[in-house]
């Protein structure tokens, strides 16, 4: 009969290894058997990531993609699980996408996450509760729990979240009593430290009493003398207010006097201003005239000055004649000089023929140097030319050369980033090479150089990281040494390999690479890459990289067809790897995709770096050569070069005599055409200065016209400057008799504004009486209570105030007399006093707390003794139970075992209870406590298994899952294990419970509610068409969709 919540189908797609699997489990215990590899974990992970589990608490990835099948882009997993009655179920479905992605359905309807874990959390499946589910990959992790985990994991396993409640209000009850009674400690110390602090002020106090009354008595002199002070204050404010009346009618008197003066004011200044305006229309009339006359004036100006200029023009003119005709003499004289010049250049030179015989043969001599100059250097400039190529060759040659060198820095620069212990020691190594017998290795990440980095993601997925770090030793004693000098001395944490004995057997390959071609297979891993003859050694030795093909995709094609000698391999994005079971020898293939961490993409390549070395000494000797050559050139062309600049001066001489007779004979052509032109452009004299006579005529004649028109100018200037004189006169006389009036009524305004002073003088004074009034009624108010002697409420103070003098002289006398005593008393201060009054304030409120606070920790230590009472007591009673069955479970397999609560060192301290597991698995042995250390991984699994079958008939949960937890095992102890679960399963109202083993144990008993489901899985197995798998996998016959 199945349980409620427990699984009734599990069904998945495209899931881990499995394209469709089907699982009908039974009600009780379910082993689910099958070889390594064939995926019987997969179910596992199947059942806690359909039950809204992550991947890590399968231990196997942390990605959902990692969970959907090679090649597929989603994968897919149904779980059944059993309703109230028989024929219900609860589908639960999960879609798990390659971009890591998760689409959830409740009975076909699309829901949350959110919604399935509440849905499973009602069934009590605690898929993430390792003593529910016991995954693989997390058998360890069950081990690794300490004490308080496991108590944790035992109440949550038991579904007791009231115990797990109650234990977390205990841990807080326990922390608020630890709390009170650390306040009340501190609290009761503070007020201890504040009544002893007071009882040394009490003297001071008694004194503090008597000023307080002697300052009372004074408080009393104070506010008479305050009444009095206002009293006189107020006689004053009438007399200044009466003052102020008087000022006020002064100053209104003045100021009516001074209104009609300013009218009288304002039409003086009127009629200024109209005869101003008047006054600037004639003056703008005179400036126009005044601006015409000038005009006038210029005008004659520049016709005088026209004439001087005629007369300059006409004397000019008459001097250039005579001047043009000294030119023409001298001109002559000089035509006939250069003549007699060019005869004598003519007789130096000879003939034209002569001269034009010898330039030839001279031209031609030189053009036959020059080209022979051009030969010699175009032949030097090809030599140049190629030893700039050359020296660009060798800068290209440096440059690739100092970049390979760089990677090494690269390399360097990274195994610092990713282990700086190994940096360090690299450097100490690269310094002290000669405390050693034999060549000691740097890291092996700096001496391998994978040729094409593009390969170095199958070195990556080979060699471990633990290993590219290491050092490696030809010599035992060396390795020991650097062991010593690195880890003892320098505290350097480094690894350090043996390279191995250099006289062993090589290593080869043990198929043709050619024979593995056809498969896609086209070389191994060691051919890949460069390294020192121990580093590949060892290599070959640890990780048979001689024996490991790399291929290209068509490998994925063929994989499951190579043979058997081939273990590991590489595809172009896959790594493979196949090993082969025990029992049946069946084949299994387990393959991952590749990565790469780019430890192994910094390359550098030897034989290039060794090539580039020679071809940069083959050019440098090249360079010599060149050189000397372009020497012995550069000698030749420069005799050639004087040769052909002595020929050259001698044709330039020649040329130069022929220039100067050429240039003698065009300056004769042009001084004779020069005067030919100066005797035909001449003029005379007389009529020179008859055109002169006639323009001076002109401009006489318009001089006359402009002098009558600046005559006419002048008299109406003359009549413009009379009528202006007489408006300035008319100004004047107004400006006298307004300045009258101005000057009357500003002793007008001065009366005013100094009965406006005396005015406001006398307000300031009645404003400031006033405020001293105020102030001073507000002192005797405020010493008063707020109230006047004319008010009852005064009546309080009233027989001391009639009783006081109403003389100032004699309340001053009682005053000091009260002071005089006050100083002669010695009591406390203002500090002192405020002090002790806030002391007794603290005093009060610290014992009210500590009262309180002892209150509270009462009801807190009956709270927790109650809470402590109904936690620990069921918890005893289900942890009894617990060591009962284990202790019996132990028993019947010839060994000792007890589970009990361990409350550490404080029984309070409820945070630190545990639940501690003791086993012994031989006679005469005592109990140890179940760790890592003590027990060896098989007798954990025992011990472990054991535990959860304990708790088998006090949990509610509706199934458990364990994978794997038999190996390890011993025979003896896998069997009675097991059978100890057959026992336990097939009692009544038992949960349903799954165990993954890759094999039967010999003689087990089966009980008929076991159900065995054997895995068909790999390339040997028939399709499901030829044999039924619903029929066989699912003998109840139940239709479940």
């Amino acid at each position: 009969m199945f349980k409620v919540g427990s699984i009734r189908k599990v069904e998945v797609k495209n899931f881990v290894t499995y394209s469709y699997a089907e699982l009908f489990p039974g009600p009780n215990l379910n082993m689910i058997l099958g070889p390594n590899g064939t995926g019987k974990s997969t179910m596992v992970a199947a059942i806690i990531l359909g039950l809204g589990g992550n991947p890590k608490t399968v231990g196997r990835g942390h990605k959902v993609s990692e969970y959907v099948k090679h090649e597929c882009d989603e994968a897919t997993i149904n779980i059944y699980l059993q309703g109230e009655r028989e024929s219900d179920f609860i589908k639960i479905t999960r879609t798990l996408t390659a971009q890591d992605r998760s689409v959830w359905f409740l009975n076909n309807r699309k829901v949350l996450a959110k919604d399935v874990v509440d849905c499973v959390r009602q069934y009590n499946i605690q898929v993430d509760n390792l003593c529910q589910f016991l995954p693989q990959d997390r058998v360890q992790d069950f081990a690794k729990l300490n004490q308080q985990q496991l108590l944790k994991e035992t109440q949550v396993a038991l579904c007791r979240n009231d115990l797990i409640e109650k234990q977390e209000s205990l841990i807080g009850c326990r922390e608020n009593h630890k709390n009170l009674t650390e306040s009340i400690e501190k609290n009761g110390t503070k007020l201890q430290e504040n009544k002893d602090a007071n009882m040394r002020l009490e003297g001071k106090i008694e004194n503090f009493g008597k000023k307080k009354k002697f300052l009372g008595r004074i408080q009393d002199i104070e506010r008479k003398v305050a009444w009095l002070e206002y009293d006189n204050y107020y006689e004053k404010m009438s007399e200044t207010k009466q003052d102020l009346a008087k000022a006020t009618q002064i100053y209104e008197k003045h100021k009516s006097a001074a209104k009609p003066m300013e009218k009288e004011i304002h039409q003086a200044k009127k009629a200024i201003s109209d005869l101003q305006h008047t006054n600037s229309g004639v003056t703008r009339s005179i400036r126009e005239n005044e601006t015409s006359s000038r005009n006038y004036m210029e005008k004659i100006d520049q016709s005088k000055e026209k004439i001087r200029e005629i007369e300059n023009e006409m004397n000019e003119r008459i001097a250039v004649i005579e001047q043009r005709n000294q030119e023409i003499d001298a001109m002559a004289g000089k035509i006939e000089e250069m003549k007699v010049a060019q005869r004598e250049l003519l007789n130096k030179c000879g003939n034209d023929d002569e001269v034009q015989q010898k330039v030839t043969k001279m031209t031609g001599e030189i053009n036959k140097m020059r080209r022979h100059v051009t030969e010699l250097e175009n032949q030097r400039d090809a030599l140049v030319s190629a030893k700039q190529t050359k020296v660009a060759q060798l800068r290209a040659f440096e440059n690739e050369r100092n970049r390979l060198e760089n990677v090494k820095q690269q390399r360097l620069n990274y195994l610092q980033r990713i282990d700086n212990d190994a940096y360090q020691a690299v450097l100490w190594l690269r310094s002290n090479k000669n405390l050693f017998k034999d060549e000691v290795f740097e890291p092996i990440m700096l001496e391998v150089n994978v040729m094409d980095p593009k390969n170095s993601i199958y070195v990556e997925n080979v060699i471990p990281m633990r290993d590219r770090t290491a050092f490696t030793c030809c010599n035992k004693d060396d390795m020991n040494n650097l062991i010593k000098y690195l880890r003892n001395e320098k505290r350097l944490t480094v690894n350090v390999l043996y390279a191995g004995d250099r006289n062993s057997t090589p290593f080869h390959s043990a198929i043709p690479i050619e024979q593995l071609r056809k498969y896609g297979l086209y070389t191994y891993l060691n051919t890949l890459f460069t390294a020192p003859e121990p580093i590949m050694r060892y290599l070959c030795r640890t990780y048979k990289i001689h024996n490991i093909p790399v291929g290209n995709a068509e490998t994925n094609r063929y994989y499951e067809n190579l043979p058997k000698q081939i273990s590991v391999f590489f595809s172009d994005t896959m790594k493979y790897s196949v090993s082969y079971s025990r029992y049946t020898n069946a084949k299994s293939t387990r393959q991952n995709e590749i990565h790469s961490d780019g430890g192994f993409s910094i390359s550098v390549d030897v034989l290039h770096v060794e090539r580039l070395a020679t071809q940069i000494q083959e050019l440098r000797s090249s360079f010599t050569n060149c050189d000397s050559q372009t020497k012995e050139y550069d000698t030749q062309i420069g005799l050639i070069n004087d040769k052909i600049s002595k020929i050259g001066d001698e044709l330039k001489y020649i040329h130069g005599i022929k220039q100067q007779v050429q240039a003698t004979e065009s300056r004769i052509a042009a001084m004779q055409r020069r005067v030919q032109e100066m005797r035909q452009s001449g003029s005379n004299g007389d009529e020179i200065r008859n055109q002169a006579r006639n323009k001076m005529k002109k401009v006489v004649r318009a001089i006359r016209q402009i002098s009558l028109d600046l005559k006419n100018t002048y008299k109406s200037l003359s009549v413009l400057i009379v009528k202006s004189q007489l408006n300035s006169i008319k100004i004047d006389s107004v400006r006298r008799q307004a300045a009258y009036l101005e000057n009357k009524n500003e002793e007008a305004r001065r009366l005013m504004k100094e009965s406006e002073a005396t005015m406001s003088q006398v307000k300031e004074a009645y404003a400031n009486i006033k405020g001293q009034a105020k102030a001073a009624l507000q002192k005797a108010k405020g010493l008063s209570n707020n109230f006047t002697p004319d008010d009852e409420g005064f009546d309080e103070f009233r027989e001391v105030h009639e009783s006081l003098p109403s003389e100032m002289g004699p309340l001053q006398d009682e005053k000091h007399r009260l002071n005089a005593k006050i100083e002669c008393l010695n009591t406390a201060d203002d500090d002192e006093m405020r002090e002790y009054e806030e002391r007794v304030e603290i005093i009060r409120n610290l014992q009210e707390t500590v009262d309180r606070a002892h209150v509270d920790l009462s009801k807190i230590t009956s709270r927790m003794d109650q809470l402590r009472e109904e936690w620990l007591d069921p918890l005893r009673q289900l942890v009894s139970e617990i060591n009962t069955n284990f202790g019996a479970a132990f028993e019947r397999m010839g060994c000792a075992g007890e589970v009990s609560i361990n409350p550490g060192d404080d029984e309070r301290d409820f945070s630190n209870y545990g639940i501690c597991i003791k086993v012994t698995y031989r006679n005469g042995e005592p109990l140890q406590e179940l760790n890592t250390v003590t027990q060896s991984g098989g007798e954990r699994a025992v011990a472990t298994a054991v535990f959860m079958l304990a708790l088998q008939e006090l949990t509610p949960v509706p199934f458990r899952c364990v994978d794997e937890i038999n190996q390890g095992m011993d025979v003896n102890n896998e069997k009675r294990i097991l059978d100890l679960l057959m026992e336990t399963t097939s009692l009544p109202n038992t949960s349903q419970y799954f165990l993954i083993t890759p094999k039967l144990v010999p003689n087990l008993t089966y009980t008929r509610t076991t159900m065995v489901h054997v895995v068909h899985n790999g390339p040997f197995i028939e399709q499901d068409r030829k044999w039924g798998v619903s029929r066989l996998c699912n003998p109840q016959g139940v239709a479940i969709r």
